[in-house]
């Protein structure tokens, strides 16, 4: 019967169900990626959000009036990468993201500045994913 299977096959009366198993979605290649989440305040301005890979809040953007100024931001630091980057750190275990003499972002508070310290890192790592 391996004759009428292919004869059955050339004239498009093949058995269907094995398309099915072989059709099945095929899994994503490696894992999630950082990203930004932007959204709309109570109060009508626009934020970002930047999250690691592992879903770890790493920068809160300041309010913006505009949601496609968030946009050039997001692309604008992912162009232009870690370079771009002026992070500062502050007395309350803290950084803050500047760009072009303003501040965007701010981090969440560590405990201790060896906390910090590894955010910062992460969040270079992180931004450096994203660059095509």
């Amino acid at each position: 019967t391996p004759f009428l299977g292919e004869l059955r096959e050339a004239v498009g009366l093949r058995n269907f169900r094995s398309d099915v198993t072989s059709a099945a979605p095929a899994k994503k290649k490696g894992g999630k990626t950082a990203r930004f989440a932007s959204f709309r305040e109570t109060d009508g301005s626009f934020r970002f959000r930047f999250f690691a890979a592992d879903g770890e809040e790493l920068l809160l953007s300041r309010g913006f009036s505009d949601p496609k100024a968030i946009g050039v931001v997001t692309q604008r630091l992912v162009a232009q990468g870690v370079d771009a980057l002026e992070l500062r750190a502050d007395e309350d275990d803290q950084f803050s993201l500047w760009l072009d003499g303003k501040c965007l972002a701010d981090s969440p508070s560590y405990a201790d500045e060896q906390s910090l310290e590894a955010a910062m890192l992460r969040l270079r790592q992180a931004l450096a994913t994203l660059m095509v």
